[in-house]
């Protein structure tokens, strides 16, 4: 009720009890310096709701327990009713837990009655319709942010599509030109530009398709394509994927697996795409000499761990949550050195929730980083 000094506050007092309803209308007669009140009476449910519904209040004081209905479930049919007016339930009830109970069902506040004068009758109803308004403009707020992250989603997935279209041609055609598909070159330097930008294409696409990926997951349009798969293979191709990178940056590279690792019911592309996500960054973000180390194991609930640990800088508590985020990264600094979108762990904490698990991440300023991806025990099978 933005005008509310311009106007009288329209009120509907739902009570049965004549003596109390009397007395609400005399506090609000004899109150000083308090706004107009217009005041309408009921004494039950059902003679209330279609008063409700027709007239235009801006707040209801409720009775909970009426001849014709008792409870959260009258405050329930009151909020049906009237969804954009404010509640204050009137109760002879003096129990702080059941005005708490009444606030999380949806009322704006609580009066006993009885006690307080008119005054406070008047504040409560005000301020319970000022806590309506701030709701409802918290509610359409939430909308128009939830419409605007589904757009820009829509966005990125119509986006990269377009950008994918072009940049596989030119990664086709880089690698005729760099491969001298079609007959020598001539001069040497040329084939290296080319693989330059084969490589540098090949980044770009990459990039291109976890912002995809993210889109299609928060468009809830993302689907598994599930297999068993053998956990010893699918760690072993991984890391000979980033060997080469680890070798190149004087890392120790190493796997400790159970005796019988057995297989788990996935999506392999994306637990590939998972696990490439955590030891690249691994790798990455370790100096010459270090050690990143793939694990397997098996907790007591059944469930399987694939935890990727190194002996890097680690990563500052306040920012361990932001790193988890889409588009962050912990340190600015490094962001610019390393590149990335800051993509990989958000996406990879997505694809584990996909499959019912979770990611967590564990660091230690000096001391390196643990990231750990919880397979829930349904969806592995252990050898004997």
């Amino acid at each position: 009720m933005k005008d509310g000094s311009h106007r009288a506050i329209r009120v509907l007092l739902v009570e049965d009890n004549p003596g109390d309803a009397r007395l609400v209308r005399y506090l609000l007669a004899e109150a000083e310096g308090i706004g107009p009140v217009d005041l309408t009476h009921a004494d039950r449910l059902s003679i209330a709701l279609p008063i409700l519904a027709d007239g235009d209040f801006d707040v209801v004081l409720l009775d909970l327990s009426l001849p014709d209905s008792t409870g959260t479930e009258t405050l329930r049919r009151v909020q049906e009713a009237s969804p954009e007016t404010a509640v204050v339930v009137f109760s002879g009830f003096n129990d702080p837990d059941f005005a708490i109970g009444a606030v999380h069902s949806g009322a704006q506040d609580y009066l006993v009655k009885g006690q307080g004068d008119g005054l406070l009758v008047y504040r409560a109803l005000r301020y319970a319709i000022e806590r309506k308004e701030l709701e409802q403009e918290l509610v359409l707020a939430k909308q128009a942010a939830e419409e605007a992250n589904r757009r820009k989603s829509r966005f990125l997935a119509a986006m990269s599509h377009e950008l994918r279209t072009p940049l596989n041609a030119i990664l086709g055609f880089a690698e005729v030109i760099s491969q001298q598909m079609l007959g020598p070159i001539g001069v040497e330097r040329y084939a290296e530009y080319a693989g330059d930008i084969h490589s540098a294409g090949t980044h770009l696409l990459n990039l291109i398709n976890d912002v995809l990926d993210i889109s299609k997951v928060e468009a809830g349009r993302f689907q598994l394509y599930e297999e068993q798969v053998a956990v010893a293979e699918l760690l072993q191709g991984c890391l000979e994927m980033v060997a080469e990178r680890a070798l190149h940056g004087g890392i120790v590279l190493s796997a400790q697996l159970p005796p019988n690792p057995g297989s788990l019911r996935c999506d392999a592309r994306l637990v590939r795409q998972i696990l490439l996500n955590l030891l690249s960054n691994a790798v990455k973000f370790t100096p010459n000499g270090g050690r990143v180390t793939l694990e397997a194991y098996y907790e007591p609930s059944g469930g399987l761990v694939l935890a990727v640990s190194d002996t890097g800088k680690g990563i500052a508590p306040e920012a361990q949550e932001s790193v988890m985020e889409e588009f962050c990264q912990a340190d600015i600094t490094i962001a610019r050195d390393h590149g990335g979108t800051g993509l990989g762990l958000p996406l990879s904490r997505r694809f584990m929730t996909l499959h019912g698990g979770n990611l967590a991440l564990s660091s230690e300023l000096g001391q390196g980083t643990t990231v750990r991806a919880s397979f829930p025990a349904c969806r592995c099978l252990r050898t004997a």
